[in-house]
């Protein structure tokens, strides 16, 4: 049995980073085209994959074995979902870096037109 701290501390966490996540991709990221979509799936699958963990640490034990038949595909879903997430944060990351190179180099090739007066 776990303490009894542990399962707010659990939520409170996971709440504060879903939250940071949320509030940078709104502040920071919006005027990149793409990066939106990238970030909501990223959210997404790291909600889907902490429920995994807390079904994992909070579930009852239905087995007498202590349950590790069923606590495997807990396991497995947590790791694709955690992949998958952060698959989408490494694209969004990357987009938003391309974007800003694009930007720079628009900014930085700007042609000169020189008038005889």
């Amino acid at each position: 049995m776990l303490e009894a701290e542990v399962l707010p501390l659990f939520f409170g966490g996971v709440f504060l980073v879903v939250l940071f996540e949320l509030i940078f991709s709104i502040l920071v990221l919006r005027k990149v085209p793409g990066v939106k979509w990238a970030m909501i799936g990223h959210v997404v699958c790291l909600l889907i994959a902490f429920s995994c963990v807390a079904l994992l640490l909070f579930g009852t034990q239905t087995l007498p074995d202590g349950g590790a038949v069923n606590h495997s595909g807990k396991v497995a879903l947590f790791g694709i979902f955690w992949f998958i997430g952060e698959c989408c944060g490494v694209v969004a990351v990357f987009k938003a870096l391309s974007c800003g190179r694009k930007t720079e180099k628009k900014q930085t090739t700007g042609s000169v037109k020189i008038t005889k007066l």
